[in-house]
């Protein structure tokens, strides 16, 4: 988090959080609603979340290597190609090619979603650190979100111990039994 401003928000706890800024490159709104839920999930109460969102490749690739973001989330069938100088390729070869020339720039994590099986072996060479399918597993890329980000894992607080002293209901319930036991001697 380089010299960038961060902004300052308070947890429950009153413990100043982090901000972690998210890049998703996805023109699908349905995959973008499904991947920023599960990344605030697994920030919630550690850190806040900004969220960019493009649509277009050379946006991507342009705001993925100058940017200062955390995490860059990107799928590579649901890119519009934009301002292409060249032909248009394949979109998963432009989408690669994307992926190398901002790890070339920047040491961010890249995850891909929605990537095609034939096409994951050729997302993670160019340097994504992990790649989910069309149907992905949430829980799976919430744990690989806490993974990249170095986020700890929400631990589970036990519930109150229950205190010695009965609740009003069991105390109400506790002089009914004893009124219908006087009364019914």
């Amino acid at each position: 988090m380089n010299s960038r401003v961060l902004k300052e928000a308070q947890n429950n706890d009153g413990q100043v959080m982090k901000t972690i800024n998210l890049l998703l490159g996805n023109s699908d709104r349905r995959i973008n609603n499904l991947v920023e839920v599960a990344v605030r999930d697994v920030c919630y109460d550690l850190a806040v979340v900004e969220c960019h969102r493009t649509a277009r490749l050379d946006e991507l690739t342009q705001r993925g290597s100058c940017g200062d973001f955390d995490l860059i989330i990107i799928a590579p069938g649901h890119l519009v190609l934009g301002l292409v100088r060249r032909n248009p390729r394949d979109p998963i070869e432009e989408a690669v090619r994307a992926i190398r020339t901002i790890k070339e720039h920047r040491a961010v994590p890249i995850l891909g979603v929605a990537v095609p099986a034939e096409h994951e072996l050729r997302v993670l060479m160019a340097g994504a650190e992990n790649v989910f399918g069309a149907f992905f597993n949430v829980e799976v890329m919430k744990s690989e979100v806490r993974r990249v980000l170095n986020l700890a894992e929400k631990v589970e607080e036990p519930a109150p111990a229950r205190s010695s002293r009965p609740s009003f209901t069991e105390s109400l319930m506790r002089g009914f039994d004893r009124f219908k036991q006087a009364v019914g001697s």
